[in-house]
């Protein structure tokens, strides 16, 4: 009788054992396909990032591009010279007015950010700014020693102030 007790607890065993490898295998197979998952995701994980970082380098260069602006200073002679500025309307010479020049050659101009640009030197007299520019976004600020000197221009409202052109021209005498 205690035979037939102990096979029959050893038959349980074995049964239970077999149950419990089977389980482990599944767990085993489980576990595999799931490391599979998981490598895949780290890899999309690792492409968005790379994506992301692309798509930010992008906009950063679009950002610097779009608050690139130009300026210039210099007496009419060197400006037209430089081909960046022409007198027009009038007669017989008289009450010509400067103005800036269609294809003005960029290589003469200073670039800037004009996020970050308020003030632009000028340390000459009689400056006029001939691009197009708003009254009131900008004053023209003479030398506290010297007031027939303009010392800079000062930009009071970027925006206002970039709107009709990216180009800055300043004429002096």
């Amino acid at each position: 009788k205690e035979k037939a007790e102990l096979e029959a607890f050893l038959a349980k065993l074995e049964e239970r054992i077999t149950n419990q490898e089977s389980q482990i295998s599944e767990l085993l197979t489980e576990l595999e396909h799931s490391k599979g998952v998981i490598k895949e995701l780290n890899q999309n994980v690792a492409d968005l990032k790379s994506s992301n970082q692309e798509k930010d380098n992008t906009i950063a260069r679009q950002i610097v591009e779009a608050n690139k602006a130009y300026f210039i200073v210099g007496t009419y002679n060197d400006l037209k010279e430089a081909g960046v500025v022409s007198k027009t309307g009038g007669f017989i010479g008289i009450g010509k007015t400067q103005s800036t020049a269609v294809n003005m050659p960029l290589d003469s101009f200073t670039e800037i950010d004009r996020t970050k640009v308020t003030t632009i030197s000028v340390n000459l007299k009689k400056a006029l700014v001939v691009s197009k520019h708003p009254e009131g976004s900008y004053e023209l600020v003479p030398d506290e020693n010297d007031e027939s000197i303009i010392a800079y221009l000062r930009i009071l409202n970027p925006t206002l102030f970039w709107q009709h052109t990216r180009y800055l021209v300043v004429s002096t005498k």
